[in-house]
């Protein structure tokens, strides 16, 4: 299986974890269901799909919750070129802090692939933010802020390829740490990706070796 498909398969199978959680978290769900997801595809249908499908999209699924956030992921993705395009949207809604009655708060991001173009300035693998989960011409999700900027900011990642923009996604939302342990778990697919990714993120901390 092509590793991004791999390391796809793992994070979609992740939403099967979802389902047993807090109250606190089990109320975001539950309003979230409410007011984004009128028919949130199954888990089974959406790893059929990546399956047998070279370009596609699944979603949105609900992903384990953080210590802060639920997350809920959707992505589309093109492996039938000789680059591989992969477009991951996640809106991030907050814990409530003070109870089950507070509102939806939420921040989206959207993680992607170059542009094919080299003259493009998202000729690169980026992270910028989000109002949906459905696009620039798709509404505001709830709980997101109507006014976010999302022209801006593009914020480059240190991914090689798709595989890594994976990894970072993963390493945004649940740590370094927790990421290189389900790596160890599925071998050397995830590894060389978070070499590659923390490599790349010492040379835009640090410069590069001379």
């Amino acid at each position: 299986m092509n590793p991004t498909k791999a390391v796809l398969r793992t994070l979609i199978e992740q939403a099967r974890d979802a389902a047993t959680e807090s109250d606190e978290v089990q109320f975001v769900r539950a309003s979230v269901e409410d007011e984004l997801i009128r028919h949130p595809p199954e888990v089974d249908e959406a790893l059929n799909r990546l399956q047998h499908n070279e370009t596609g999209d699944v979603g949105p699924l609900f992903l384990p919750a953080t210590e802060h956030c639920v997350p809920v992921f959707k992505c589309s993705w093109g492996f039938a070129d000789a680059a591989d395009v992969l477009k991951l949207r996640v809106l991030l809604y907050r814990l409530p802090p003070h109870g089950a009655g507070d509102l939806l708060v939420a921040a989206g991001f959207r993680y992607e692939t170059p542009d094919q173009d080299p003259e493009e300035d998202h000729h690169l693998h980026h992270v910028q933010p989000i109002v949906s989960l459905d696009g620039a011409s798709g509404p505001p999700a709830a709980g997101v802020h109507v006014h976010t900027m999302v022209e801006q900011p593009t914020i480059p990642l240190p991914a090689r390829n798709s595989t890594g923009l994976l990894v970072c996604l993963l390493m945004s939302l649940y740590g370094r740490r927790a990421v290189k342990d389900r790596a160890n778990r599925m071998g050397q697919t995830l590894n060389a990706a978070i070499r590659e990714v923390e490599v790349g993120a010492y040379i835009i901390a640090c410069g590069a070796p001379r």
